[in-house]
């Protein structure tokens, strides 16, 4: 009579054997590092590319500023500073307005003027005015007085300022790239906002001329890295 083996004494090999489940790993690594690779190279080279078109875009913004101040330089002289560090233009407000004043010396009208002469000469040019978002006029004071006597001083002679760069006709053309506002005293360029020196008073006392560029370009160097990279 046959015997009949008990459950116990039946062993089933529910594993494939270790040579198999070795090259059955060697292959997916393989086929991993395959899908990695062209990944990687394709992020990376779309990645570079979006740097260099960043590194190209923002040579091209300094060339700008540089032109800028290649014109304003040679007449202004003393009274004008360029930070380009932060992409301002300063001006000493001595040579601007009179103490406690937001009207404008003889000197000062003669000065913004020139300004807004050359910054409306690159507005006009086909080759720069689409890189140009606004420009900012900002007027900065000292820590005397209240904030609140500043914050209206420093605003009445940043639009006193703009006023005079712009003659009517400009202003029908070209009067939405221009802004301005005021920071009273809360953002000094020396001491702090209680305490300055006589020195550090002079050089808080001042307006600042921000050219703030359009940014679509880089928007656009953005959405085509992801856009390519959403293909693999």
């Amino acid at each position: 009579m046959r015997k009949i083996r008990s459950k116990k004494d039946i062993e089933f090999n529910y594993w494939p054997s270790f040579v198999d489940v070795m090259s059955s790993i060697a292959l997916v690594c393989i086929f991993m590092m395959i899908i990695f690779t062209t990944l990687i190279y394709g992020k990376y080279s779309n990645l570079k590319n979006t740097y260099g078109k960043f590194d190209d875009i923002g040579k091209n913004r300094a060339l700008l500023y540089e032109k800028i101040e290649s014109e304003l330089k040679p007449q202004l002289g003393e009274y004008i500073t360029f930070d380009k560090n932060n992409g301002v233009i300063e001006i000493n407000t001595e040579i601007l307005f009179d103490v406690d004043s937001y009207e404008l010396t003889d000197k000062g009208k003669d000065l913004s003027r020139l300004l807004g002469n050359v910054l409306i000469e690159f507005l006009s040019n086909d080759k720069y005015k689409d890189k140009i978002d606004s420009i900012e006029v900002i007027g900065h004071t000292d820590n005397t007085y209240t904030g609140e006597y500043n914050r209206f001083l420093s605003t009445d002679r940043a639009c006193a300022f703009v006023n005079e760069m712009l003659s009517s006709q400009d202003e029908n053309k070209y009067g939405k790239y221009f802004k301005a506002s005021g920071m009273s005293k809360f953002l000094p360029k020396a001491g702090t906002v209680e305490n300055q020196t006589t020195e550090e008073e002079d050089l808080n006392r001042r307006i600042e001329v921000a050219i703030n560029f359009n940014d679509s370009d880089i928007e656009e160097s953005i959405r085509t890295f992801f856009s390519k990279n959403n293909k693999y």
